[in-house]
Parts: structure tokens; sequence; C-alpha cells
């Protein structure tokens, strides 16, 4: 997962919501990130889209691979 990028699930029940979340909780955790952020959006048909956006600061192993920084 890129640093900017969202995960976006469309869910009609709250066990697809929570499905959502812990999903996409372990995407951000595996991207090194330990917070996210996210908006719900209404949709026609009665279902919602939720969208995640990992937040939060970077694991040290994700920062040394990001940046030009030396870690020592």
């Amino acid at each position: 997962m890129q640093a900017n990028s969202s995960l976006t699930y469309t869910y009609g029940t709250d066990a697809e919501l929570l499905a959502a979340q812990r999903n996409a909780q372990a995407c951000c955790m595996n991207a090194g990130r330990s917070q996210m952020s996210s908006s719900i959006m209404p949709n026609a048909d009665g279902t919602k889209t939720i969208m995640f956006k990992c937040n939060g600061p970077w694991s040290m192993a994700e920062l040394a691979k990001t940046s030009s920084l030396t870690i020592i």
C-alpha cells in the first residue's frame, strides 16, 4: 500500500462494516502505519461506501524504506 493510498469498501450491514474496518486496519498495520481515518458516503441503493486512509507515524523499518535519511 502506498503512503497516500486509500481503501474503499461498500457495505450494507454492521457486520460488513466491521469486516471492512478490520481489513483496513490490517492493511494499514502491514504498511507500517498505526492509525487511520475514514469517511462514509451513502449510495443510491441504500448501501454505504466507506473510505479508509492510513495515517499516523511510520514504523522505523518503513521510514527507512521511504526516506533518504539513514537511521542508526
